[in-house]
């Protein structure tokens, strides 16, 4: 025993003895030190305003202020603000920074030591700067006669880069003006609103910001250059994201359901509420379209009235109500323009008065010549919807719809789901999103039968809402899935391709095809799958107090939009006590 207890105490002394040797990581195994740095300020009340800039080759972190905060707004950021910045860095694992990040003046440079995993120090300078907008956003010819073809014509001109081409190649009258966009607190030079000017002959326009900075335009009558088909590949960026609650003055709770356009403005539901219009490119809001009495005398707007809104590809809504909360009677009620009344358009009462309608509608097509509306059953559990079809303009069968049935799903839904179709008749494929199949599915239009399935989501979050367009010559569908919860992830955003039925596989939050790979070597996510925003406009993203409450009633909605030259496709995404967000997509060849 006294044996085995000597040669124990000569390990542990051999050991003690020894000085560990240091592992440091591999070069291939390093990560950047210091990848971003985010700038919190209180702004006027608006409290941690985020701002992210990131290093360049020389280790220089330089933010990019507003000079105006909102920047649609007359009001000058306070320098107090950009002196008293709260710093928060995105560092690897055992890399430190000194000093410590905590406010930070950023009027002025201020210089940090970062020690990588080599224990290798490395300076960082960290300032910002004030910036104000010089874009020239939106173009527009004023409206002229064509005299040979005896027409009034009308042309947008295309933005890329540093040109704008009028794409027009009949000859122009030589003295036009025209309307534009430009970053607020910008000034054009020469005004093409109050100058008239001959667009037959290249010029410049010199778009100036605030602060002095110049981008000078050339416009010239060409035809801008297209892909052949599709949309072009990184051309998504977001061009506004605006709280309903702190941004856009929404102060119900739980009650704001869906988004559509309207005169060509991004249309925004409360239920009991007029309806908001936003500029559909700022996310500023441009008015209300006031709800009032139908053409039949009767009140529209009321909390289980106007329930839900939705838009065909020409800007007109749809609105429904709920039943049967409502009343027995399910109603759709067409809204062509901002100027118009709402028009009674469908009406019928189920023979089932225990089922329930109105929580979701949908329409692809025009409601002024062919279209397909369908409005899910939310009797739990069903596999069902009604479906109507408009031609020429005009209800098929006086209005009566059509019950179609699901087949192949696993399970029913309940409240929680959105159907459309691919095209403008009853015919094409559908897609189906629902809770709790959570299982985003593609539909034989013809047969009813599940042709494609992607994987089913987490059943923690809810999926409710989709929307479909074609965009140059190809079909994209929107998706959104939310959460609403203090905790986990979800109020997410998806864009498809469907171009190729074979893409149409693998898990929607498995965000990166390229890096989600499954044993056998196939992508995770799906193939189809060219964009998504994950957990940061949700109402989770924002966080929880008395004025920003839980998504307790799960609402959300998502919307595609294509402008009418055919050069862009904007997709809109609501998530309730979270964000309206605009992203701007385009087709243009090196824009």
């Amino acid at each position: 025993m006294r044996k085995y207890m000597f040669m124990a105490a000569a390990a542990l002394l051999a050991l003690a003895a020894c000085k560990p040797e240091e592992i440091k990581p591999k070069s291939e195994e390093l990560q950047d030190p210091l990848t971003s740095v985010t700038a919190y300020l209180d702004i006027f009340g608006y409290q941690d305003v985020e701002f992210v800039a990131y290093p360049d080759e020389n280790g220089r972190i330089e933010f990019e202020l507003p000079v105006f905060y909102p920047e649609e707004s007359d009001d000058l950021v306070p320098l107090d603000a950009i002196q008293n910045a709260k710093l928060v860095a995105s560092l690897a694992n055992n890399v430190t920074m000194s000093p410590m990040l905590n406010i930070v003046d950023l009027t002025k440079e201020n210089e940090f030591t970062v020690t990588d995993q080599l224990k290798q120090p490395r300076k960082y300078v960290i300032t910002g700067r004030q910036v104000s907008g010089n874009l020239l956003t939106s173009f527009k010819l004023d409206t002229f006669h064509d005299d040979v073809n005896n027409q009034d014509i009308s042309v947008t001109g295309v933005i890329i880069g540093d040109e704008v081409y009028i794409p027009y190649m009949d000859p122009l009258p030589t003295a036009l003006k025209a309307t534009y966009e430009i970053s607020p607190h910008a000034k054009i030079s020469p005004d093409p609103s109050r100058k008239a000017l001959d667009y037959n002959t290249p010029f410049d326009l010199t778009v100036t910001s605030y602060n002095g900075v110049e981008h000078v335009y050339r416009v010239k009558q060409a035809i801008p250059p297209k892909r052949e088909k599709g949309l072009r590949p990184g051309s998504g960026r977001i061009l506004f994201a605006k709280k309903l609650y702190d941004d856009l003055g929404v102060t119900q709770f739980n009650l704001t359901t869906s988004l559509g356009i309207l005169d060509g403005n991004l249309a925004v539901n409360t239920r009991g509420e007029d309806i908001m219009l936003l500029h559909p490119r700022t996310g500023v809001k441009t008015g209300t379209y006031t709800l009032g009495q139908d053409d039949q005398g009767n009140a529209v707007k009321g909390n289980l009235v106007n329930f839900c809104i939705t838009s065909d590809d020409n800007g007109e809504l749809l609105m429904s109500n709920l039943i049967p909360n409502a009343e027995a009677e399910f109603k759709i009620w067409r809204i062509r323009d901002a100027s118009s009344k709402p028009e009674l358009f469908i009406h019928f009462t189920p023979s089932d008065a225990t089922l329930s309608f109105g929580r979701k509608i949908s329409v692809q097509g025009s409601l002024s010549g062919d279209a397909v509306i369908t409005a899910p059953c939310h009797t739990n559990p069903t596999l069902s919807f009604y479906r109507w079809v408009v031609k020429d303009g005009a209800l098929v069968g006086d209005g009566k719809p059509e019950w179609v049935t699901v087949q192949g799903l696993a399970q029913g839904w309940n409240t929680n789901v959105d159907l459309i179709h691919m095209e403008a008749t009853p015919e094409s494929d559908y897609f189906v999103h629902a809770y709790s199949l959570n299982q985003l599915s593609w539909v034989s239009g013809t047969s009813n039968q599940v042709k494609h399935q992607l994987e089913a989501l987490s059943v923690n979050y809810v999926p409710n809402a989709l929307d479909l367009t074609w965009f140059n010559g190809a079909p994209y569908l929107a998706a959104v899935q939310l959460n609403s919860f203090p905790w986990g992830g979800a109020d997410i955003c998806w864009l498809l391709d469907l171009t190729s039925e074979d893409a149409f596989k693998g898990k929607l939050d498995e965000a990166d095809p390229s890096t989600n790979i499954d044993g056998d070597g196939n992508p995770r996510a799906p193939q189809a799958q060219i964009w998504s925003s994950i957990n940061t406009y949700g109402a989770k993203a924002i966080g929880y107090d008395d004025n920003h409450p839980l998504n307790e009633n799960f609402l959300s909605d998502v919307l595609l939009s294509v402008s009418e030259d055919g050069n862009y496709m904007y997709l809109y995404f609501m998530f309730c006590h979270g964000y309206v967000v605009g992203v701007q997509f385009d087709c243009i060849v090196g824009e």
